[in-house]
C-alpha cells in the first residue's frame, strides 16, 4: 500500500510511504526512488524544496501497517488510530494460541496481521468486518485441519 505524503516544504516532490509487507520494511519513496537511509533503523534522509536535509523517522507499531512519522522532531499521524472494536475483531484469531498451540498460534498471528491490513484498506466498514470475519473463520478451520493432520502423522509414527 502506498500512502502519499503531504509534508510542508516538499510540495511537488511526489513523496510516498510504502507500507511494510510481511517480509519487507516500510520505506519512504521520493520521486519513485527509495530515499537515502539515515543513521538509525527506520530512518530516511530527504531534502526539502530549499535543498535542506530533513530526517524522517518511521515509528512502527507492532501490527499496524501504517507507521507514524517523526519529521524533524514533529510527530505526524498518517492515519487515525483503529478503535477498540477493530482491534478486538482483528485479534480473534489469536485465541488459536490457546487452542492450537504453536501451529494455531502461527496461523492466528498471520490472520491477525492480514486482518490489520484489511482494516487499513480503503474498503467500506461493513466489508472490512465481513472480510476479517471470514479470514478469522478460515484461520480457525485451517488450524484445526493442520493440527489434526499433524496429530495423525505423529500418532502413526508412534503406533
Amino acid at each position: 500500500m502506498n500512502i502519499p505524503l503531504k509534508l510542508v516544504g516538499f510540495e511537488g516532490q511526489n513523496l510516498t510511504l510504502q507500507t511494510a509487507g510481511f517480509f519487507k520494511p516500510a520505506k519512504i519513496i521520493v520521486g519513485g526512488k527509495v530515499a537515502s537511509k539515515g543513521s538509525k533503523r527506520d530512518q530516511y534522509v530527504i531534502f526539502d524544496n530549499n535543498g535542506f536535509k530533513v530526517v524522517v523517522q518511521l515509528k512502527q507499531s507492532f501490527v499496524d501497517p501504517i507507521p507514524k512519522l517523526v519529521v524533524d522532531g514533529q510527530l505526524i499521524r498518517l492515519a487515525k488510530p483503529l478503535n477498540a472494536l477493530q482491534w478486538i475483531w482483528s485479534a480473534i484469531p489469536m485465541v488459536l494460541i490457546f487452542i492450537g498451540g504453536g501451529i494455531g498460534g502461527a496461523i492466528g498471528a498471520v490472520a491477525f496481521w492480514i486482518n490489520m491490513r484489511v482494516f487499513r484498506s480503503e474498503m467500506g466498514a461493513f466489508e472490512k468486518f465481513v472480510l476479517t470475519g471470514m479470514i478469522s473463520a478460515i484461520a480457525i478451520i485451517l488450524s484445526l485441519v493442520v493440527s489434526t493432520i499433524f496429530g495423525l502423522a505423529v500418532d502413526s509414527r508412534i503406533g
